[in-house]
């Protein structure tokens, strides 16, 4: 059965828990730590974080979780996408990027994402105007140029994610 525990690298523990949390399956991390952001592909996740991030917040989980992938020194956050387009500019979830990337000296491409969700399975999203195509674009752009395996952790509609998907399976 696949849990979230199952998808952590073997050597990530719990905050509160002394022993380490299981993956059997996998592959690529080393078990040692590194600055978040190194790029050193044997001992860190390479990350693809999409969100409804908005600002003002609609809830607090968002700012948090991205608070949370940058402080993870397991994870190098390779690219950022802001889910629901036309929201995004109105209420910019840039501004939180921005502030976080600021914090943390990093720099990080980030893209806003599709406005509308898939008309159906198979859809490419292509209609969506231009501007709105950059989340798309940005996951495929980093997954072509990232060496080895790229987790997406996708938090909201995770329509980016899956148009990106119709668009080149590979």
């Amino acid at each position: 059965a696949l849990t979230s525990a199952s998808l952590l690298p073997e050597t990530w523990q719990h905050p509160t828990v002394a022993r380490p949390v299981t993956a059997p399956h996998a592959v690529g991390h080393e078990g040692t730590r590194t600055t978040p952001g190194t790029n050193n592909a044997s001992t860190t996740a390479r990350v693809i974080y999409t969100t409804d991030l908005f600002h003002p917040p609609d809830f607090l989980d968002d700012q948090t979780d991205l608070a949370t992938l940058f402080a993870l020194s397991e994870l190098d956050v390779r690219a950022i996408v802001l889910e629901q387009g036309y929201r995004q500019h109105t209420r910019s979830g840039a501004t939180p990027v921005k502030q976080l990337l600021a914090l943390t000296g990093r720099q990080v491409p980030y893209a806003v994402g599709l406005a509308h969700p898939l008309r159906y399975p198979q859809d490419k999203c292509l209609q969506e105007h231009p501007l709105l195509q950059k989340g798309v674009e940005l996951i495929l752009q980093t997954l072509r140029e990232t060496p080895g395996e790229v987790y997406v952790i996708a938090v909201g509609s995770a329509r980016d994610t899956a148009a990106a998907f119709n668009r080149d399976e590979k």
